[in-house]
C-alpha cells in the first residue's frame, strides 16, 4: 500500500518503539518522520490477507527497507502501525542465539 492509499497516520507500536531504542542509533521518529521514511523506502513485501485451508485468516505484514537507516520495518496497514524494526545487528544476534540454543540441546 503506497502512502497515498493510507487513510490514517502510521504510528509505532510500543514494541516497535522499544525495538527502535534498542536497535537503531537515532531517536524514535515522529509520525511525520515515519511517513517520510516509508515514502523513501523500498517495498519488499505488500501486506496480504490470506486464509488457511480451514478458512482461518492470516495477515502477512508489509515489509519496508529503508537503505539510509539500514532498517526493515514491518507495518500492519490494517491497524496503521509499525509493529517492529529489524536491523542487521538484531538479525545477527538472533542467529547466534539460535545457534547457542541448538548446541545446548544437541540439535
Amino acid at each position: 500500500m503506497n502512502p497515498e492509499e493510507r487513510q490514517h497516520k502510521i504510528k509505532m507500536s510500543c514494541h516497535a518503539r522499544d525495538a527502535w531504542r534498542n536497535r537503531v542509533s537515532s531517536p524514535v521518529p515522529s509520525e511525520a518522520e515515519i511517513e517520510k521514511m516509508l515514502a523513501e523506502s523500498v517495498v519488499i513485501q505488500q501486506q496480504r490477507e490470506l486464509y488457511t485451508t480451514r478458512g482461518y485468516p492470516v495477515r502477512v505484514l508489509a515489509l519496508y527497507w529503508h537503505p539510509a537507516q539500514g532498517i526493515v520495518m514491518k507495518v500492519d496497514h490494517r491497524t496503521s502501525k509499525v509493529v517492529t524494526v529489524l536491523t542487521q545487528k538484531a538479525l545477527e544476534e538472533k542467529y547466534h542465539e539460535d545457534r547457542k540454543c541448538k548446541a545446548l540441546h544437541g540439535l
